[in-house]
């Protein structure tokens, strides 16, 4: 029963995502028979270690997203992966793409940011600001966190649409927020409640055109059929 629920997890989160393009998955290797999917993967040592994640990810035709792939590349499993500190260094090992890093405030949330990202100029996720919300995490009743985030913020919004993508938005979660001079990564980290929270807290998808870019952000809500 657990596995089939880490099963329908990983397929929502993968059509959450809008799936692999072709032309991407072309350029993943293979997942081998001695390796588990990296979706799952994240899953079982979310309930192993006791950690977290969030996924950022570069939406590009030429770009190979390994975070956007996540239901589709394997890992290999690592009997030495004890702790989460022995899990990054695996982590930055076999996703040689990806940073991998700690939150600031809380070093069980581990943050898989694609390495093209960092170096976009004026990149939100790095930017910082001030904020005073109270309300809804997700979006989908007139506010929610990203929402409010986006009056002072340019180029940040949340993820909208008529199909799956707002199907699972979080509209459960309240939370109160006092940020000063806080990174836009911290602030949408930081206020979440972990207990039976989702293992992933949230994805931030990013499409660059031209010069500028956008990001749009998805929080994945509560861990459902508890």
């Amino acid at each position: 029963m657990r596995n089939l629920e880490l099963l329908v997890s990983s397929i929502i989160l993968f059509l959450l995502s809008g799936g692999c393009k072709t032309s991407n998955i072309m350029n993943i290797r293979e997942r081998t028979t001695n390796e588990v999917i990296l979706s799952l993967y994240l899953v079982e040592m979310s309930e192993k270690l006791g950690c977290y994640f969030t996924f950022e990810h570069l939406k590009s035709d030429s770009h190979t997203s390994l975070v956007n792939a996540r239901n589709v590349i394997g890992i290999s499993q690592d009997p030495n992966v004890t702790n989460v500190r022995s899990l990054i260094s695996k982590l930055r090992h076999d996703l040689q793409d990806c940073m991998v890093i700690e939150s600031e405030n809380n070093p069980s949330v581990l943050h898989i940011i694609e390495a093209p990202l960092i170096k976009l100029k004026n990149y939100v996720m790095e930017q910082k600001t001030d904020l005073t919300y109270s309300g809804d995490l997700g979006t989908g009743k007139g506010q929610g966190l990203v929402l409010e985030i986006a009056k002072t913020v340019e180029n940040i919004g949340p993820r909208i649409g008529g199909d799956l993508r707002t199907a699972f938005d979080d509209h459960l979660t309240k939370v109160t927020v006092k940020a000063k001079n806080e990174k836009i990564r911290d602030i949408l980290t930081d206020r979440v409640p972990l207990t039976n929270y989702s293992p992933f807290l949230w994805i931030a998808e990013t499409t660059k055109v031209g010069l500028r870019s956008k990001t749009v952000v998805q929080y994945f809500g509560p861990k459902r059929n508890q």
